[in-house]
């Protein structure tokens, strides 16, 4: 059990056991769900951000995603 600490109190989080077949699944939105969402996501140019961002602009938000750097932002409009 992991405390996740909230302001001054704690709440219990508890990480769910994960099975083989349930690290395989991939979350993807259907096409349109989010249509008219805005959606803010930051370090978007790698990683989970960048997972995240293609997927929700998959499923028709707007996406804003924030970098570091002006450097990796431009990389990120690139991909």
């Amino acid at each position: 059990r992991r405390q996740l600490g909230i302001g001054v109190s704690t709440v219990p989080w508890v990480l769910p056991d994960r099975s083989d077949a349930a690290r395989e699944e991939v979350f993807r939105p259907s096409p349109k769900s989010l249509e008219g969402k805005v959606v803010v996501i930051t370090g978007a140019n790698s990683g989970l951000g960048l997972e995240s961002a293609k997927r929700l602009a998959f499923a028709g938000a707007t996406v804003v995603g924030t970098a570091r750097s002006e450097e990796k932002a431009r990389a990120l409009e690139a991909s």
